[in-house]
C-alpha cells in the first residue's frame, strides 16, 4: 500500500510494487496480488469509483475473477495468497463503508488478521480517513507519528505532477 501511496507514476509503482513483493513472497502469485491491489489503490487515490476500476485489472489478473460470483460462505480465508486478496475484495464490494469492509473481513474467521488489513488498506484510501470511526483512532498508540508520514508520503505523491 505505501508504494501506491508514494508513486504517482503507475508504472514505477508497479515495478516497485513487484520489487518489494519478492522479498517477503518470491512468487508471482504474489507479486501480481500486490500488483493488481496496488493498482486498485491507485484508481481510489485519483477518485475512482469503487467497481469499474476491479472490473478493468481482473481482466489482467483473471484468477480474481470469480469474486463477484461468489458467495460470502464459499470465501477461504486460508492465507493462500489468491484466497487472502479475494477475500479482501469481497469484504470490500460487498460492503459500504470503511467500518463494514474492515468488520466483515475480521470476522470471516482463518486469517482474519491479514485480510482485514488488506482490506482496511483498500477501504481507507477509498473512503477516506474520515470514515474510520473515531473509538478506532482513538486507539492508535503512534497515531501523531503515523499522521506526519502519511502527510509526507501524500505530499510527495502530489508533487510528482
Amino acid at each position: 500500500l505505501p508504494v501506491a501511496l508514494y508513486y504517482n507514476d503507475v508504472e514505477k509503482m508497479l515495478v516497485i510494487t513487484a520489487s518489494q513483493s519478492v522479498l517477503t513472497h518470491y512468487d508471482q502469485k504474489a507479486t501480481d496480488a500486490c500488483q493488481f491491489y496496488n493498482l486498485l489503490v491507485y484508481q481510489y487515490l485519483n477518485g475512482k469509483s469503487k467497481i469499474p476500476p476491479i472490473r478493468e485489472y481482473i481482466e489482467k489478473y483473471p484468477e480474481y475473477k470469480q469474486v463477484f460470483q461468489l458467495s460470502k460462505d464459499q470465501l477461504k480465508p486460508t492465507g493462500y495468497v489468491l484466497d487472502t486478496l479475494i477475500c479482501a475484495l469481497w469484504c470490500f464490494i460487498n460492503t459500504s463503508s470503511f467500518e463494514d469492509a474492515v468488520c466483515e473481513a475480521a470476522n470471516l474467521g482463518g486469517d482474519a488478521d491479514t485480510i482485514a488489513a488488506i482490506t482496511g488498506g483498500m477501504a481507507g484510501v477509498y473512503y477516506g480517513y474520515g470514515a474510520i470511526p473515531d473509538r478506532w483512532k482513538e486507539k492508535i498508540l503512534v497515531k501523531e507519528q503515523l499522521t506526519s508520514i502519511a502527510k509526507r508520503i501524500i505530499g510527495k505523491y502530489r508533487n510528482q505532477g
